[in-house]
């Protein structure tokens, strides 16, 4: 059995958000890793690698935490520098500066059959006194996140999409029934999904039945079953009809999908995807107007979740 490591999210340990090195966790050098003084200590970092698998971005990040208080995440570009090695200019940086004075850094992997056996020795150098940190592999995954979809009254939800199912699609694209969950699997998300709820009545949608971003959030405090007013790992998707155009010369048409969450203190909650906009209205002359449909409403989702 793989062992499991807690980690610390958004300021609290959480035994349903750990990282487990298991049976799904295929021996790839991308993934996260984790370094601490101590097996218990308070004070730990944590490094992304992202460089094979699906779509590398050839990128690393990290959080350094050195207290409750000092926490600064940082980003690097990297380009390989032949075998397991690569480096590259630390181009971002947010939070407490002094954790991290350097300017560049310089990974290099260790192999290993057994994941959590495998590290990544990372090298800080470029401005301060040049210094290494040993890494241990924890996951193929880089966060755990949690999707909860849900729906309005008479709507459904669109959540997967049988790629080959429409013509008009490139040759070498594989043929498969693909998911949400799936997509965000391959980004490198832990992907958990919470039981939808009852439909949304369309009376929070008011007279016109067209949803206000006002009305959506208020729905999404009422009926997703992780609503909690701080940040955390879980996104709510709503599935209705159409959106409140802002203005009056606007179609509620015109707009297939929104993250709508910008109330209140914490954002990029809720999203929202229009089922009966632009994005269910095919080309007269399209040769499978349905797997279209489907194609578009699966596409939207996808993006709007990107966007938490």
């Amino acid at each position: 059995m793989a062992k499991v490591q807690t980690v610390q999210i958004d300021n609290e340990i959480s035994p349903a958000d750990v990282y487990q090195a298991g049976a799904d966790d295929q021996v790839m050098l991308s993934g996260l890793y984790r370094w601490s003084p101590t097996p218990y200590s308070r004070r730990f970092e944590e490094l992304r690698l992202d460089v094979d698998g699906s779509w590398p971005q050839m990128t690393a990040s990290g959080m350094i935490r050195n207290s409750a208080t000092a926490v600064l995440s940082w980003i690097a570009r990297l380009s390989s520098q032949g075998g397991d090695v690569w480096e590259g200019a630390i181009w971002y940086k947010h939070g407490a500066g002094a954790l991290l004075p350097h300017t560049r850094v310089h990974i290099s992997v260790t192999r290993n059959p057994v994941p959590t056996q495998q590290i990544a020795t990372v090298t800080y150098s470029g401005a301060g006194v040049e210094v290494s940190r040993v890494f241990r592999y924890q996951s193929r995954y880089f966060h755990p996140v949690q999707f909860e979809f849900d729906v309005a009254e008479g709507e459904k939800a669109t959540l997967s999409v049988a790629t080959c199912a429409h013509p008009n699609r490139p040759p070498s694209l594989p043929c498969e029934t693909l998911t949400i969950q799936e997509v965000y699997r391959r980004a490198g998300f832990r992907v958990s999904t919470s039981t939808p709820g009852i439909p949304v009545p369309l009376m929070g949608a008011g007279a016109d039945v067209l949803w206000s971003d006002q009305e959506m959030h208020d729905a999404m405090q009422t009926y997703w079953s992780r609503f909690a007013d701080k940040p955390k790992w879980a996104l709510w998707t709503f599935f209705a009809s159409l959106h409140e155009p802002d203005t009056p010369s606007e179609a509620p048409e015109n707009l297939g999908g929104i993250m709508f969450d910008s109330i209140g203190p914490n954002h990029r909650q809720g999203t929202s995807i229009f089922v009966d906009s632009f994005i269910s209205q095919p080309p007269s002359s399209d040769p499978n107007s349905a797997a279209w449909v489907r194609r578009m409403t699966f596409w939207c989702a996808c993006h709007e979740l990107g966007h938490a």
